[in-house]
C-alpha cells in the first residue's frame, strides 16, 4: 500500500525536525541530562511538528540505547512506539475523547506500573477541546503524578487552556516554518523520489502551506502524479491556484480601474476552479507583497518569490500609493469573511474586485484616503513634468468630466486669483454652470454687473440707499430691496474698500479671511475628524445673517464634504466650538 510522503519522511530523530531548533535542542538536552519533567505542553499551528516531536521524545526517554538525546530507532521500544504496539505509550485525540470519563480512564491507567519501558507516556492531542470537567479531572493527576508517568499535551489553541494547566507544564512554542526552509526540504524529498522540483515550484508550495511542513508534503504528494518537471505552472494547475502572471495582470487592471479586464480575469480564475475565498486570500497575500516592497528596503527575506518576480513587484508597487494598497488589503479581508457566509460566492467575489477598482464606491475613511493618495500621486507626476505623467485608465473605463482641472489636494495651497486683475466694465457675470455653483447667489436673483468705486457689494446701480435700521444689515439682498448704509455699531460684514473683480467658471472663489474665524474652524474640523485633512483646504466662508456660506475651489470638498452628512455635521460642530453660536451652514 502506498504510504503518504508526510508519513514516509516523518523525522525519526530530533536532528531531522526542520524549522524548530528552539524546541529540539532543549528536548534533546533534557533527555541527555536526565532532567525530565512530568508534563510538557507543545503549542503551535498545524503541521509544525508537535506530534512528531512528542513521539521522538517518548522514544528517546524510553529507548534502550539512546544516543546524545536521540532514540536509536532499532530497539523494541522504538519499534513498538512507531508501529503502535507499545503498551506504555498512548496517543489520544482529545477532540473525540474529551469527556470526564475519558480522563478518568487515563488517570486510572497512569497509576499502573510500566509494562516494558521506564515510563508510561500519554500524548493528548488537541487538548484544548476537553470539557471543563475533564480539565478538572486532568488537573488532579498533573498536581500529584506518579514518578513513572509523563504527560505531553499538544494544542493549536493554547488560549483555551486553563491557567492551572499551563502553570504545571513545561511549555514549548512551535513556530511556523520559514518558507525557504520548507522549499529546501521539498526539493530534497522530490529528489529522493526521483523527481525534479524547481525552485519556483517549491516556493509556490511553501507559500500555499503557510508554514506547515505536513501541508507542504501533502501538496507535493498530489503533484507527484504529474509527469515531467514539477514547476510553478504545474503546481498552480494541480492545487487550483492562480499563477503569479495572472495575479499581476489582475492587480494591474485593478490599479488602472479597468473594470472589464478585472472582471474577465476574475472569471478566468473561476473557470480554473479557483473559488472566491481562495482568490481573495491569494490576492491579499499578493498585495501584502506590494506593502512589504513599499515599506522595506530589502524585502527578499520576507517574500517567497524569484528575483524576476521581485523586480516585477517593485515596478507594479511603485505605481500605487501605499494608502491604496492598504485599502485593497482591508477590502479583501472583509470580502473573504463575507464569502464564508455567502450563498452567491461568484457575485460576492466580483463585487469585491469592483470595489478595489472603484474606491469611490466605498464610503469608508480608508477609501477616502486611498482616493486622496491617488490624486496626490497624479498631481506630483504632473508637477514633475508632462513626460513623467502617464495617466491611468479612468475609473470604470468612463471618461472623466474634469480631466482638465487639477484639484487642490492636502498640503497643496490653491493658486490665488491676482487682486490686480482689472474689472471688466459692463460685462455681466457669467451664469452658473453645471458642477460649479456661484457663491452668494440668491435662488432667483440675477447677479449684479460690476460697478466702479467703493460701493456696497451686490448693490444695484440705481437703487437708493435705505436709511439705517436696527440690527445688523443683511448683505446679499434681493435686487429690489435697497441696501442699508453703514451704521454706528456693527459694521456691514466683509465689505471691501475696493471691488473684487468678477470671476467666472470653476475658478470662482470667496475672499479668504472674509470670515475671521474660518481658519480656526477648519483646524477644529481636522482635529475632530482626521479625514477632513486635505478636504477643507482651499475653502472660505462669509456670514449671511445667521448662515455661514461656505465655498471651495477644491473639487474634493464638493464631491465628498458637501455630499457626506457626517462630514457636514463635523463642520457644524467645529463652527459651534469656535464661534460659540448655533450658526447654520450653506455650501455653494
Amino acid at each position: 500500500m502506498y504510504q503518504a510522503l508526510y508519513r514516509k519522511y516523518r523525522p525519526g530523530v530530533f536532528a531531522d525536525v526542520v524549522g524548530q531548533p528552539q524546541v529540539t535542542r532543549i528536548l534533546a538536552g533534557e533527555v541527555a541530562a536526565g532532567r525530565l519533567s512530568h508534563a510538557y505542553l507543545f503549542t503551535g499551528s498545524r503541521g509544525t511538528g508537535k506530534t512528531t516531536c512528542a513521539r521522538i521524545f517518548a522514544k528517546a526517554v524510553c529507548c534502550l540505547s539512546p544516543k546524545n538525546g536521540d532514540p536509536c530507532g532499532q530497539c523494541e521500544i522504538c519499534r513498538g512506539i512507531d508501529n503502535g504496539s507499545m503498551l506504555d505509550y498512548s496517543e489520544l485525540d482529545a477532540a473525540s475523547n474529551r469527556s470526564i470519563e475519558d480522563i478518568r480512564r487515563i488517570r486510572d491507567e497512569a497509576y499502573l506500573a510500566p509494562a516494558a519501558a521506564k515510563y508510561r507516556i500519554f500524548v493528548l492531542d488537541e487538548v484544548h477541546m476537553l470539557t471543563n470537567e475533564a480539565f478538572n479531572a486532568l488537573l488532579k493527576i498533573l498536581e500529584e503524578p506518579p514518578e513513572h508517568v509523563i504527560f505531553i499535551l499538544a494544542t493549536t489553541d493554547v488560549q483555551k487552556l486553563p491557567g492551572t494547566i499551563l502553570s504545571r507544564c513545561q511549555r514549548f512554542d512551535f513556530t511556523r516554518i520559514e518558507p525557504s526552509v520548507i522549499a529546501g526540504r521539498l526539493v530534497e524529498i522530490a529528489a529522493a523520489e526521483g523527481r525534479t522540483l524547481t525552485e519556483d515550484g517549491a516556493a509556490l508550495i511553501a507559500g500555499v502551506a503557510d508554514g506547515a511542513m505536513r501541508d507542504a508534503l501533502s501538496v507535493l504528494d498530489r503533484c507527484m502524479s504529474e509527469d515531467g518537471v514539477l514547476d510553478a505552472g504545474v503546481i498552480a494547475a494541480v492545487v487550483g491556484l492562480a499563477g503569479r502572471d495572472a495575479l499581476f495582470r489582475l492587480s494591474d487592471a485593478i490599479a488602472a480601474g479597468d473594470l472589464a479586464a478585472a472582471i474577465r480575469l476574475t472569471d478566468s480564475f473561476y473557470q480554473a476552479s479557483c473559488d472566491g475565498e481562495r482568490l481573495c486570500r491569494t490576492l491579499l497575500e499578493h498585495f501584502r507583497n506590494y506593502m512589504i516592497v513599499k515599506t522595506v528596503e530589502d524585502p527578499s527575506d520576507l517574500l517567497v518569490c524569484t528575483r524576476e518576480e521581485l523586480a516585477r513587484y517593485r515596478r507594479s508597487a511603485a505605481a500605487v500609493p501605499l494608502e491604496t494598497v492598504l485599502f485593497w488589503i482591508d477590502q479583501l479581508g472583509e470580502a473573504a469573511e463575507r464569502l464564508k457566509k455567502s450563498t452567491g460566492s461568484r457575485a460576492e467575489t466580483e463585487m469585491a474586485i469592483l470595489r478595489l477598482c472603484l474606491p469611490r464606491a466605498a464610503s469608508s475613511a480608508d477609501a477616502l484616503r486611498a482616493r486622496l493618495a491617488q490624486l496626490e500621486q497624479k498631481v506630483g507626476a504632473l508637477r514633475a513634468g508632462p513626460a513623467a505623467f502617464v495617466p491611468a485608465a479612468a475609473e470604470g473605463s468612463q471618461p472623466s468630466a474634469a480631466k482638465a482641472q487639477t484639484p487642490a489636494l492636502s498640503g497643496e495651497p490653491a493658486e490665488k486669483i491676482p487682486a490686480e486683475t482689472p474689472p471688466v466694465d459692463d460685462a455681466p457675470m457669467t451664469p452658473p454652470f453645471e458642477g460649479a455653483a456661484m457663491p452668494f447667489e440668491e435662488d432667483d436673483a440675477p447677479m449684479a454687473p460690476p460697478f466702479e468705486g467703493a460701493a456696497m457689494p451686490f448693490e444695484e446701480d440705481d437703487a437708493p440707499m435705505a436709511p439705517p435700521f436696527e440690527g445688523a444689515a443683511m448683505p446679499f439682498e434681493e435686487d429690489d430691496a435697497p441696501m442699508a448704509p453703514p451704521f454706528e455699531g456693527a459694521p456691514l460684514p466683509f465689505a471691501d474698500a475696493s471691488p473684487e473683480p468678477p470671476q467666472t467658471g470653476a475658478n470662482v472663489r470667496l475672499n479668504e479671511g472674509s470670515f475671521p474665524q474660518w481658519t480656526a474652524i477648519c483646524d477644529e474640523a481636522k482635529r475632530l475628524s482626521p479625514p477632513m485633512i486635505g478636504l477643507v483646504d482651499g475653502s472660505s466662508a462669509v456670514l449671511n445673517g445667521d448662515t455661514l456660506v461656505v465655498s471651495s475651489i477644491n473639487p474634493l470638498f464638493h464631491s465628498i464634504v458637501a455630499k457626506n452628512e457626517e462630514m457636514r455635521k463635523v463642520l457644524l460642530r467645529a463652527i459651534q466650538n469656535i464661534t460659540g453660536k448655533d450658526l447654520r451652514m450653506k455650501i455653494v
